[in-house]
């Protein structure tokens, strides 16, 4: 089965990295040299976090935040926050594996 998740990344002032988030997955990030680098980064760390907590019977989180409402949550919080940053929205798609036996 696939899933979708919604995914943040952001670039902070002048620092050239760029850093994945998945609102419904808080655990797992990724930092990468662009926009490109940072969401594949993203897409491999949270299939291998799908894979490990399938692989140990846990739960699987549920992709809850559809992409607009990450962006209109995360363009509320830029207002409250005293660097410049910019922010980019894209889904990646994560294959489940069947749980552990």
């Amino acid at each position: 089965m696939k899933v979708k998740y919604a995914v943040i990344i952001e670039q902070i002032d002048d620092n050239p990295d760029h850093v994945a988030c998945a609102p419904d997955v808080p655990v797992c990030s990724a930092v990468g040299e662009n926009w490109d680098d940072a969401l594949q980064k993203m897409r491999k760390a949270l299939q291998a976090h799908i894979e490990k907590l399938a692989k140990n019977g846990e739960p699987i989180p549920e992709p809850k935040t559809p992409l607009m409402d990450a962006y209109n949550r995360h363009a509320a919080e830029l207002y409250h926050r005293p660097e410049e940053v910019s922010a980019s929205f894209d889904e990646v798609e994560i294959e489940i594996p069947p749980p552990a036996d």
